[in-house]
């Protein structure tokens, strides 16, 4: 939404948002659905570009009793649905 408002009043002819995100909601108030269209309505056009993985990030934890390294991934996959839907 902090871009939206940065360019809904500018005096350019193409006002456009180039999104590197996973496409999960993660901060603010405002879900992306509800900000792709303010956007839409204000002729401000967004381009996503996905970052991360279908199964989530990997990370290493330390198991304290066996000495070894077990492999992890996190529960936030990218959303490629949101993507596509957000995306002009």
């Amino acid at each position: 939404m902090t871009s939206v408002n940065r360019l809904k009043d500018s005096p350019a002819k193409s006002k456009i948002i180039i999104l590197v995100t996973d496409g999960n909601n993660n901060m603010g108030e405002i879900d992306p659905a509800t900000a792709s269209k303010i956007a839409k309505e204000t002729c401000i056009k967004i381009y996503t570009v996905g970052v991360g993985s279908l199964k989530g990030a990997i990370y290493e934890v330390d198991d304290p009793f066996f000495v070894k390294r077990e492999i992890l991934y996190t529960q936030d996959a990218i959303n490629e649905n949101v993507l596509k839907k957000n995306s002009a």
